[in-house]
């Protein structure tokens, strides 16, 4: 079984990618793999957090800095549906600090 629930279809009001990608400052980077090798990503990513809360994101020596206007529209409603879906699974408020974003060519 798997440490998570899957809910398939739950969020529907999902914009569309075109809308992010104006929205959203994605970016292509580096990061390190096994032996040290550097390697540029395949996807474009991007970290932003709820507020200016300097959070970083860390990951294979890539350090994302948040955005310094917090959630953008558009996924700050993909966040609140992430975050009502989890209270209403855990039975306990929840929410999310931070999105990692993926664009993946």
């Amino acid at each position: 079984a798997l440490p998570f629930r899957v809910h398939q279809g739950a969020i529907t009001d999902t914009p569309p990618v075109e809308v992010l990608q104006k929205e959203v400052a994605f970016e292509v980077d580096e990061v390190v793999v096994g032996g040290g090798k550097r390697v540029t990503e395949r996807r474009a990513t991007a970290w932003q957090s709820a507020q200016d809360d300097g959070l970083s994101f860390v990951y294979s020596q890539k350090e994302m800095q948040p955005s310094s206007q917090g959630y953008t529209p558009h996924v700050a409603r993909v966040a609140a549906a992430c975050s009502a879906i989890a209270t209403a699974d855990l039975q306990t408020p929840t929410t999310y600090d931070g999105v990692l974003l993926n664009l993946y060519p």
